[in-house]
């Protein structure tokens, strides 16, 4: 978390969060951070999706997973541009007809992508359809470069 200032004492800091937080939930340990920014991270989210996937859609992500490049097109600032979102997804798989778990990878300064979006263009889903789902980050970690 960044701060406007240091923390005068990280270890009175950690005890009164934790007071505050629910029970069996605690803060080790706050220290400052001392590298730079990453660069690129990895993220792990699993989606609950309201409605069950359609029985062609093992065939779409499998596609997808298959190809180097998948095109969409962003309005961004009145203009329209192409991202390939292929290399944001590293991995996508079906837990179960209603569950996703999707880890995708952002770049420091590069466009990203969200894991609706993604199954949108993937499923050929509309915003609407996949509104009503739960999406839960589960995991992130910094990559090497």
């Amino acid at each position: 978390m960044e701060l406007p200032e240091p923390l005068d004492d990280c270890k009175m800091q950690s005890t009164r969060l934790t007071d505050v937080l629910p029970e069996g939930i605690t803060i080790d340990v706050i220290r400052p951070f001392e590298g730079k920014l990453p660069q690129q991270l990895q993220t792990t989210y699993s989606i609950s999706l309201k409605t069950e996937l359609r029985i062609n859609d093992q065939e779409k992500i499998k596609n997808f997973l298959t190809r180097t490049t998948w095109m969409i097109e962003r309005q961004r600032k009145g203009k329209l541009k192409e991202i390939n979102i292929r290399p944001m997804v590293d991995t996508l798989v079906i837990e179960s007809p209603t569950n996703v778990t999707m880890k995708l990878i952002t770049r420091s300064g590069l466009p990203g992508v969200k894991p609706l979006e993604v199954l949108e263009h993937i499923l050929g889903r509309t915003h609407e359809e996949l509104l009503t789902s739960s999406v839960c980050k589960i995991e992130w970690k910094l990559l090497d470069e």
